[in-house]
């Protein structure tokens, strides 16, 4: 089982990898992909990565929809290492992977509202709903 669960990993590794390839330049998707691999060893490596790939895509500004996705896929891939390490139940994949996927329809309801409220930033719309789901998701766990 923590043979798939590993496969499972380096898949969504794989699929962030091609879409980064698709927005990025080799050496940018190098720099990630190659301290991702390590955070099977060192758990750190895989939020540094992430930090990089988030500066990155901010400095960049790809297309939304290829970043949020290449974002998501990565921060599943970190997240499952570290789930696997801790042996944790299946359930709590499904969680996290359904979490992280529903960062893509946010992210376009929060470009349609930023577009509406001019006032509003489309990155603080993109946090409030990623703490309202934080808490939504904390309080369903805990249950």
């Amino acid at each position: 089982m923590k043979a798939i669960r590993g496969v499972l990993a380096l898949s969504t590794l794989a699929l962030a990898a091609y879409l980064l390839s698709l927005i990025l330049s080799p050496a940018e998707a190098l720099a990630f992909i190659l301290p991702a691999l390590l955070a099977f060893l060192w758990p750190p490596a895989g939020y540094l990565s992430l930090t990089y790939l988030g500066f990155i895509l901010v400095y960049r500004t790809p297309p939304g929809g290829v970043a949020v996705a290449s974002l998501s896929f990565s921060l599943i891939y970190v997240e499952s290492v570290y789930l696997m390490k801790r042996k944790a139940p299946l359930w709590h994949y499904i969680v996290l992977t359904a979490s992280v996927i529903l960062a893509v329809p946010l992210y376009y309801v929060s470009a349609i509202l930023s577009g509406l409220l001019p006032s509003l930033v489309n990155t603080v719309i993109a946090a409030l709903f990623v703490v309202i789901l934080y808490m939504l998701l904390y309080t369903v766990i805990r249950r």
